[in-house]
Protein backbone atom coordinates (compact mmCIF):
# COMPACT_ATOMS: atom_id res chain seq x y z
CA UNK A 1 0.00 0.00 0.00
CA UNK A 2 2.84 2.23 0.69
CA UNK A 3 4.80 1.85 -2.17
CA UNK A 4 1.15 2.09 -4.11
CA UNK A 5 0.68 5.68 -2.82
CA UNK A 6 4.27 7.10 -3.22
CA UNK A 7 4.05 5.41 -6.94
CA UNK A 8 0.71 7.57 -7.23
CA UNK A 9 2.87 10.45 -5.83
CA UNK A 10 5.52 10.51 -8.41
CA UNK A 11 3.28 10.11 -11.19
CA UNK A 12 1.62 12.85 -9.75
CA UNK A 13 4.61 15.12 -9.60
CA UNK A 14 5.64 14.33 -12.80
CA UNK A 15 2.43 15.46 -14.02
CA UNK A 16 2.59 18.65 -12.47
CA UNK A 17 5.70 18.97 -13.60
CA UNK A 18 4.99 18.14 -17.41
CA UNK A 19 2.23 20.82 -17.48
CA UNK A 20 4.74 23.18 -16.15
CA UNK A 21 7.44 22.67 -18.62
CA UNK A 22 4.65 22.84 -21.20
CA UNK A 23 3.15 25.88 -19.95
CA UNK A 24 6.31 27.34 -19.88
CA UNK A 25 6.87 26.29 -23.26
CA UNK A 26 3.85 27.27 -25.11
CA UNK A 27 3.91 31.15 -23.15
CA UNK A 28 7.75 31.61 -24.37
CA UNK A 29 6.84 30.11 -27.61
CA UNK A 30 3.29 32.90 -28.00
CA UNK A 31 5.57 35.36 -26.60
CA UNK A 32 7.88 35.26 -29.62
CA UNK A 33 5.57 35.70 -32.21
CA UNK A 34 3.55 39.23 -32.81
CA UNK A 35 0.94 40.17 -35.12
CA UNK A 36 1.08 43.21 -37.02
CA UNK A 37 -1.64 43.91 -39.22
CA UNK A 38 -0.21 46.46 -42.74
CA UNK A 39 -2.60 49.09 -44.43
CA UNK A 40 -0.64 50.68 -47.13
CA UNK A 41 -2.68 53.39 -48.91
CA UNK A 42 -2.12 54.74 -52.63
CA UNK A 43 -5.58 54.33 -52.40
CA UNK A 44 -6.10 50.24 -51.59
CA UNK A 45 -3.22 48.54 -52.47
CA UNK A 46 -4.23 44.42 -53.34
CA UNK A 47 -1.80 41.42 -53.91
CA UNK A 48 1.50 43.82 -52.80
CA UNK A 49 4.08 42.21 -51.20
CA UNK A 50 5.22 43.04 -47.31
CA UNK A 51 8.05 42.72 -45.20
CA UNK A 52 8.54 43.94 -41.89
CA UNK A 53 11.93 44.32 -40.75
CA UNK A 54 13.80 45.06 -37.39
CA UNK A 55 15.36 47.88 -36.26
CA UNK A 56 18.73 46.16 -37.61
CA UNK A 57 17.20 45.50 -40.89
CA UNK A 58 16.57 41.62 -39.78
CA UNK A 59 13.60 40.04 -41.30
CA UNK A 60 10.88 39.45 -38.86
CA UNK A 61 7.82 38.57 -41.57
CA UNK A 62 6.20 38.65 -44.50
CA UNK A 63 2.64 38.60 -46.07
CA UNK A 64 0.60 39.87 -48.64
CA UNK A 65 -1.93 42.47 -48.65
CA UNK A 66 -5.81 40.62 -49.65
CA UNK A 67 -7.17 40.62 -52.49
CA UNK A 68 -10.30 42.60 -53.41
CA UNK A 69 -12.50 39.75 -52.83
CA UNK A 70 -11.46 39.13 -49.08
CA UNK A 71 -13.01 40.51 -46.30
CA UNK A 72 -9.42 42.27 -45.27
CA UNK A 73 -8.92 43.91 -48.44
CA UNK A 74 -6.44 45.63 -49.04
CA UNK A 75 -4.78 44.56 -45.59
CA UNK A 76 -1.59 42.05 -44.73
CA UNK A 77 -1.49 40.10 -41.35
CA UNK A 78 2.14 39.55 -40.98
CA UNK A 79 3.56 37.58 -38.05
CA UNK A 80 6.95 38.65 -36.75
CA UNK A 81 9.00 36.15 -35.45
CA UNK A 82 11.86 36.69 -32.88
CA UNK A 83 10.33 40.06 -32.40
CA UNK A 84 12.10 42.07 -29.36
CA UNK A 85 8.94 44.26 -27.57
CA UNK A 86 9.73 47.85 -27.62
CA UNK A 87 11.86 48.17 -30.34
CA UNK A 88 11.16 49.74 -33.56
CA UNK A 89 9.67 48.19 -37.00
CA UNK A 90 10.47 49.07 -40.55
CA UNK A 91 7.64 48.15 -43.06
CA UNK A 92 7.97 47.58 -46.84
CA UNK A 93 5.58 47.13 -49.14
CA UNK A 94 6.65 46.28 -52.67
CA UNK A 95 4.83 47.12 -55.76
CA UNK A 96 5.73 44.96 -58.76
CA UNK A 97 3.75 43.49 -61.85
CA UNK A 98 0.61 42.02 -60.61
CA UNK A 99 -0.29 44.39 -57.86
CA UNK A 100 -3.39 46.17 -58.40
CA UNK A 101 -3.69 49.53 -56.66
CA UNK A 102 -6.61 52.49 -57.23
CA UNK A 103 -5.06 55.57 -58.16
CA UNK A 104 -6.67 58.53 -56.46
CA UNK A 105 -5.53 60.88 -59.27
CA UNK A 106 -7.74 58.97 -61.98
CA UNK A 107 -10.30 57.48 -59.99
CA UNK A 108 -9.68 54.30 -61.63
CA UNK A 109 -7.43 51.14 -60.30
CA UNK A 110 -4.26 50.04 -61.92
CA UNK A 111 -2.41 47.04 -62.63
CA UNK A 112 1.25 47.51 -61.89
CA UNK A 113 2.94 46.08 -65.46
CA UNK A 114 5.53 44.26 -66.16
CA UNK A 115 9.19 45.84 -64.97
CA UNK A 116 7.22 47.86 -61.86
CA UNK A 117 9.71 47.82 -59.16
CA UNK A 118 8.84 50.53 -56.49
CA UNK A 119 8.79 50.32 -52.32
CA UNK A 120 7.13 52.04 -49.80
CA UNK A 121 8.24 52.47 -46.11
CA UNK A 122 6.79 53.26 -43.34
CA UNK A 123 8.23 52.16 -39.82
CA UNK A 124 6.79 52.21 -35.84
CA UNK A 125 8.64 52.95 -32.46
CA UNK A 126 7.19 49.59 -31.03
CA UNK A 127 4.47 47.99 -31.66
CA UNK A 128 2.22 44.90 -29.93
CA UNK A 129 0.47 42.10 -31.32
CA UNK A 130 -3.22 42.70 -33.38
CA UNK A 131 -1.23 46.50 -33.48
CA UNK A 132 -1.38 47.91 -36.88
CA UNK A 133 0.90 50.35 -39.38
CA UNK A 134 -0.53 52.84 -42.16
CA UNK A 135 2.39 52.77 -45.24
CA UNK A 136 1.69 55.84 -47.18
CA UNK A 137 3.13 58.23 -49.49
CA UNK A 138 3.69 60.33 -46.79
CA UNK A 139 5.14 57.74 -44.44
CA UNK A 140 7.57 57.42 -47.20
CA UNK A 141 8.80 60.54 -46.97
CA UNK A 142 9.40 60.29 -43.30
CA UNK A 143 11.11 57.38 -43.81
CA UNK A 144 13.45 58.67 -46.36
CA UNK A 145 14.16 61.42 -43.98
CA UNK A 146 14.80 59.19 -40.98
CA UNK A 147 17.79 57.72 -43.35
CA UNK A 148 16.40 54.57 -44.42
CA UNK A 149 16.81 53.43 -48.19
CA UNK A 150 14.52 50.41 -49.48
CA UNK A 151 17.67 48.95 -51.79
CA UNK A 152 19.03 48.24 -48.45
CA UNK A 153 16.72 46.13 -46.80
CA UNK A 154 17.78 43.23 -47.35
CA UNK A 155 17.68 40.81 -44.79
CA UNK A 156 21.28 42.00 -43.33
CA UNK A 157 22.61 44.49 -41.03
CA UNK A 158 21.76 48.24 -41.80
CA UNK A 159 24.49 50.48 -41.16
CA UNK A 160 22.49 52.97 -38.78
CA UNK A 161 19.86 50.57 -36.51
CA UNK A 162 16.62 52.58 -36.32
CA UNK A 163 15.69 54.32 -33.58
CA UNK A 164 12.41 55.94 -32.04
CA UNK A 165 13.86 59.11 -31.49
CA UNK A 166 14.81 59.19 -35.45
CA UNK A 167 11.13 58.37 -36.18
CA UNK A 168 9.68 60.89 -33.97
CA UNK A 169 11.87 63.37 -35.82
CA UNK A 170 11.47 62.34 -38.97
CA UNK A 171 7.53 62.06 -38.70
CA UNK A 172 7.35 65.96 -37.23
CA UNK A 173 9.68 66.80 -39.71
CA UNK A 174 7.34 65.61 -42.65
CA UNK A 175 4.49 67.13 -40.98
CA UNK A 176 5.97 70.37 -40.83
CA UNK A 177 7.52 70.57 -44.53
CA UNK A 178 3.70 69.92 -45.99
CA UNK A 179 2.14 72.01 -43.62
CA UNK A 180 0.26 69.56 -41.54
CA UNK A 181 -1.07 69.82 -37.90
CA UNK A 182 2.25 69.20 -35.64
CA UNK A 183 0.81 66.35 -34.06
CA UNK A 184 0.04 64.32 -36.61
CA UNK A 185 0.16 60.88 -36.80
CA UNK A 186 1.98 59.51 -40.26
CA UNK A 187 2.19 55.72 -38.96
CA UNK A 188 -1.36 55.34 -38.42
CA UNK A 189 -3.96 53.23 -40.51
CA UNK A 190 -5.64 55.35 -43.33
CA UNK A 191 -9.22 54.05 -44.73
CA UNK A 192 -7.79 54.08 -48.03
CA UNK A 193 -9.69 55.28 -51.12
CA UNK A 194 -11.35 52.50 -53.25
CA UNK A 195 -13.26 52.25 -56.54
CA UNK A 196 -16.44 52.18 -54.48
CA UNK A 197 -15.89 54.67 -51.91
CA UNK A 198 -12.92 57.47 -53.66
CA UNK A 199 -13.15 59.73 -50.75
CA UNK A 200 -13.35 58.03 -47.20
CA UNK A 201 -14.79 59.45 -44.46
CA UNK A 202 -12.03 58.99 -42.56
CA UNK A 203 -10.07 61.99 -42.52
CA UNK A 204 -6.35 60.44 -43.13
CA UNK A 205 -7.77 58.39 -46.42
CA UNK A 206 -8.71 61.80 -47.49
CA UNK A 207 -5.84 63.33 -46.68
CA UNK A 208 -3.75 60.97 -48.78
CA UNK A 209 -6.28 61.17 -51.22
CA UNK A 210 -6.44 64.62 -52.12
CA UNK A 211 -2.27 64.98 -52.06
CA UNK A 212 -2.23 63.06 -55.32
CA UNK A 213 -3.22 65.68 -58.57
CA UNK A 214 -5.74 65.38 -60.85
CA UNK A 215 -5.46 63.14 -63.50
CA UNK A 216 -1.71 62.32 -62.11
CA UNK A 217 -0.76 58.79 -60.29
CA UNK A 218 -0.72 58.18 -56.77
CA UNK A 219 2.54 55.73 -57.23
CA UNK A 220 4.27 58.43 -58.94
CA UNK A 221 3.11 60.77 -56.20
CA UNK A 222 4.36 58.57 -53.58
CA UNK A 223 7.51 58.44 -55.11
CA UNK A 224 8.30 62.37 -55.85
CA UNK A 225 7.58 62.95 -52.71
CA UNK A 226 10.49 61.11 -51.28
CA UNK A 227 12.65 62.73 -53.37
CA UNK A 228 11.95 66.33 -53.03
CA UNK A 229 13.57 65.49 -48.99
CA UNK A 230 16.94 64.59 -48.49
CA UNK A 231 17.97 62.99 -44.84
CA UNK A 232 18.88 66.33 -43.80
CA UNK A 233 15.91 67.88 -44.84
CA UNK A 234 13.69 69.70 -47.88
CA UNK A 235 16.72 70.14 -51.01
CA UNK A 236 17.12 73.55 -52.03
CA UNK A 237 16.06 72.92 -55.54
CA UNK A 238 12.59 71.21 -54.04
CA UNK A 239 11.14 73.51 -52.21
CA UNK A 240 8.69 74.70 -55.37
CA UNK A 241 8.00 71.06 -54.93
CA UNK A 242 7.28 70.81 -51.77
CA UNK A 243 4.75 74.39 -51.97
CA UNK A 244 3.14 72.56 -54.39
CA UNK A 245 2.31 69.71 -52.48
CA UNK A 246 1.52 72.07 -49.96
CA UNK A 247 -0.83 74.09 -52.20
CA UNK A 248 -3.10 71.25 -53.37
CA UNK A 249 -3.40 70.62 -49.49
CA UNK A 250 -4.69 74.02 -48.86
CA UNK A 251 -7.11 74.18 -51.61
CA UNK A 252 -8.44 70.46 -50.53
CA UNK A 253 -8.40 71.49 -46.81
CA UNK A 254 -12.36 71.75 -46.35
CA UNK A 255 -12.60 68.36 -47.82
CA UNK A 256 -9.85 66.71 -46.28
CA UNK A 257 -10.89 68.29 -42.91
CA UNK A 258 -7.67 69.52 -41.74
CA UNK A 259 -5.93 72.90 -41.00
CA UNK A 260 -3.02 73.40 -43.82
CA UNK A 261 -0.37 75.61 -42.90
CA UNK A 262 2.22 77.31 -44.83
CA UNK A 263 5.10 74.79 -44.96
CA UNK A 264 8.21 75.27 -43.09
CA UNK A 265 11.21 73.91 -44.89
CA UNK A 266 13.77 74.95 -42.42
CA UNK A 267 12.57 74.44 -38.89
CA UNK A 268 14.18 76.16 -35.82
CA UNK A 269 15.11 74.36 -32.79
CA UNK A 270 12.34 74.97 -31.06
CA UNK A 271 9.79 74.69 -33.88
CA UNK A 272 11.03 71.28 -34.41
CA UNK A 273 10.81 70.31 -30.68
CA UNK A 274 7.37 71.03 -30.53
CA UNK A 275 6.64 69.17 -33.00
CA UNK A 276 8.73 66.70 -32.23
CA UNK A 277 6.98 66.30 -28.64
CA UNK A 278 3.35 66.94 -30.26
CA UNK A 279 3.83 63.95 -32.45
CA UNK A 280 5.64 61.69 -30.01
CA UNK A 281 2.78 61.66 -27.86
CA UNK A 282 -0.10 61.04 -31.13
CA UNK A 283 1.69 57.77 -32.00
CA UNK A 284 2.63 56.50 -28.64
CA UNK A 285 -1.27 56.52 -28.23
CA UNK A 286 -1.93 55.36 -31.57
CA UNK A 287 -3.68 58.56 -32.41
CA UNK A 288 -5.13 58.81 -35.40
CA UNK A 289 -6.35 62.09 -37.51
CA UNK A 290 -10.03 63.18 -37.22
CA UNK A 291 -9.61 66.78 -37.92
CA UNK A 292 -11.26 67.53 -34.92
CA UNK A 293 -9.00 69.89 -32.48
CA UNK A 294 -7.41 68.75 -29.40
CA UNK A 295 -5.72 70.97 -26.40
CA UNK A 296 -2.82 71.26 -28.84
CA UNK A 297 -4.61 72.83 -31.68
CA UNK A 298 -3.66 69.93 -33.84
CA UNK A 299 -6.16 67.06 -34.12
CA UNK A 300 -7.02 64.31 -32.22
CA UNK A 301 -8.97 61.07 -32.40
CA UNK A 302 -7.92 57.23 -31.55
CA UNK A 303 -7.30 54.38 -33.76
CA UNK A 304 -5.96 51.60 -31.34
CA UNK A 305 -1.99 51.46 -30.38
CA UNK A 306 0.45 51.10 -32.84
Amino acid sequence: MFSSRVTRRIALASSVLAAAVLGACSSSDSGSITDLDVTPALGIVYGAPVSVYNASGALLGTGTTAAKTSSSAGKARVSLSGYAPGTPVIIKVSIVPGVIYFNEGTNAEVTAPAGTSTSLLSFAPSVTSGGSVGVSSLSNMAAKLAGIDASALTGSALSTPLTATAIYTAVAKTNLFVGLPANTNLLAAPVPATLANPLPTDTYGRLLAKIVPAAGDALAQATSLAATVLTTGVAASNVSAINTINAALTSNASSIGLTIAAPITSPTATQLSTAVTAVTSTIAAGTKPTGSTGSTGSTGGTNGSL
